[in-house]
């Protein structure tokens, strides 16, 4: 009888752990008529308690991506906004029932323009990030953090919130390819 009942709840915890699994990686890339789509959807498990503020570059979701493949394939995507949080490009879809928010796979892009300005995806500081290249070789980015909440009524912070920070970085000739720099050296070179 314990026996049982051990086996019993043994086998409702792996069900779990099965179901939990299938949720966080059931992100599926599909074959299109025009090859493989870009895309995947997102999962809304990144953050689950209230935070203030935009986690996105932009305010608003009305603008559209040019992406350039690195076939030379030139792409429109509407709907986009670069997440400062995950450093990643999203756009939105809706199918007249439910909006859902997508990812663009950096995997076969060579760069993408938004607003006239052109940003690459890069290897950086162990992460891929999206930059926005001021001139060549000369790129900035920026990176959301989340500032903790505060118990202290004089702070007034209940939840946390989004802060934007900005970051300079530069090509190098050496082996790690970028290097992030001050505010005051990217300007000084920039200005050479």
């Amino acid at each position: 009888m314990k026996r049982a009942s051990q086996s019993r709840t043994l086998g409702l915890v792996i069900l779990m752990m099965l179901g939990g699994f299938f949720v966080t990686f059931g992100q599926m890339i599909s074959q299109t008529d025009r090859g493989l789509e870009l895309s995947m959807d997102l999962q809304d498990i990144e953050i689950t308690k209230v935070v203030n503020g935009n986690r996105y570059l932009f305010d608003g979701w009305n603008q559209n991506a040019n992406i350039t493949l690195l076939s030379g394939e030139v792409q429109v995507i509407r709907n986009v906004n670069i997440d400062g949080y995950t450093k990643q490009l999203h756009y939105i879809v809706y199918d007249g029932f439910e909006t859902q928010t997508k990812m663009i796979l950096p995997n076969n892009v060579d760069y993408f323009t938004i607003n006239g300005k052109k940003y690459f995806i890069v290897y950086f500081n162990n992460d891929s990030w999206i930059v926005e290249e001021v001139k060549v070789g000369y790129y900035k980015t920026f990176l959301t953090e989340i500032i903790p909440a505060s118990s202290n009524p004089m702070v007034n912070r209940p939840n946390d919130k989004y802060a934007f920070r900005t970051i300079y970085v530069v090509s190098t000739d050496n082996f790690v390819g970028y290097e992030r720099v001050s505010r005051r050296k990217f300007n000084k070179l920039l200005n050479q």
